[in-house]
Order: C-alpha cells, then sequence, then structure tokens
C-alpha cells in the first residue's frame, strides 16, 4: 500500500473530553478512516467509536506529539502504530493503564527496538525471513490494528467510519483540555524512553 499514517486503538469508549487530552477536537463532520489514513499529512484525523472501543486513524501533528511519548494519559490497554512506508519505517507501542510495556521500532528496515513482551497478535505483521531474521510489515499493521488489539476479530481500520477531529486549536476547541495536550510524564515503571523519539515528525518535515 505505501502508507504514511498512524493509528490508536484504546479498549475503552473515549469521551471528548478524553480525546482532548491528545489535542484534538470534533469537527461535527462525519469522516470514513480511509480518506485519513491514504493522505500523508491529513487535516483531519477520524475517530471511531464503538460500542467497547475507539480507533483513530490519521497522522494529526498532536497525535505524533503524543506517540512518541513512554506515557499516555488514557486508561486501559492503547495501541499506537505507525507505518512510513517509502523509508522502512514501522512503530509499535502498547500502553497499558498510561504506561508504556511494549515497544517494536524499525527504522530502514532494521529493528532499532524491541522491548516488553511481544503480543501473540503481533505474528500477523512480524515475520522470520529465510535468514531467521524479523521482517516487519507496517502497511499490515495499520490494515489489520483492530484485530491486533484485539478489539475486533476481522475488520480492517479503512472499512471503519467515524467522526472528522481536527487539532484542538484548528477545531475552534479548546475547553476540554484548556489548550494542553498529553505531556511527557517521568515513570520509574515504564521502560526506558526510546531512541525514536520524533523520528516520524523529522520525516514529515523534511
Amino acid at each position: 500500500m505505501g502508507l504514511n499514517t498512524m493509528a490508536i486503538v484504546a479498549d475503552s469508549v473515549l469521551g471528548d473530553e478524553q480525546l482532548g487530552v491528545l489535542g484534538i477536537a470534533p469537527t461535527g463532520r462525519a469522516m470514513g478512516a480511509e480518506d485519513a489514513l491514504l493522505v500523508s499529512e491529513p487535516e483531519q484525523a477520524c475517530v471511531v467509536r464503538t460500542g467497547t472501543y475507539t480507533a483513530i486513524a490519521g497522522s494529526l501533528e498532536p497525535l505524533m506529539e503524543v506517540v512518541e511519548s513512554d506515557h499516555l494519559d488514557l486508561p486501559g490497554t492503547v495501541i499506537a502504530a505507525t507505518s512510513v512506508s517509502s523509508v522502512g519505517f514501522t512503530d509499535f507501542c502498547v500502553f497499558e493503564d498510561g504506561r508504556l510495556r511494549r515497544h517494536l521500532c524499525v527504522e530502514e528496515d532494521k529493528i532499532t527496538m524491541n522491548d516488553g513482551e511481544p503480543l501473540p497478535e503481533e505474528g500477523r505483521f512480524v515475520f522470520t525471513s529465510q535468514d531467521e531474521e524479523l521482517e516487519v510489515d507496517g502497511d499490515i499493521l495499520i490494515d489489520q490494528v483492530l484485530v491486533i488489539a484485539g478489539v475486533d476479530a476481522e475488520a480492517s481500520l479503512f472499512y471503519a467510519n467515524g467522526d472528522a477531529f481536527a487539532p484542538n486549536t484548528v477545531a475552534g476547541d479548546e475547553s476540554a483540555t484548556g489548550g494542553q495536550t498529553a505531556t511527557r510524564v517521568d515513570d520509574s515503571d515504564s521502560m526506558e524512553a526510546s531512541g525514536k523519539k520524533g523520528f516520524f515528525r523529522r520525516f514529515r518535515r523534511s
């Protein structure tokens, strides 16, 4: 597919105020996830909310800042996935109650970070080559992120529909967070900060 995008999936239904912590706010318009995922620099992200989970599709700047942290101010289990196929970059993070518990990162098709206990579902996008080296397919990760997160047994994120969200300042709604977004918090129980911080945003600005 050749993607340049990201997705976040939470195993809980997040309200507008909780999403405001991520620096985004609703625009009042409907949107398909595909419309956000296939654009490298979308103006809006698609937020999909069902009775059991929340999925965010699209690489908005506030979201990139949040997932480059080792702490996330959201409850439950949250998966953050990023794919920039053109430069061989894939990033996969699992947060549990705000703490980073799993981090797999690939830069220029080489694994640069592999911390924490792998999820069984990683077999959907992590493969072993004939040379017995791990290979990671970031495009499959984005496509199958709902299945990998364990919130849907078979759905592709590309076919999901939801609501359009924009950065707080763009949407003209900073009331949910007072104009603040999630910030990195030092936590002795979290894994050490990875060396990939800022990679996705640096690439996008190049």
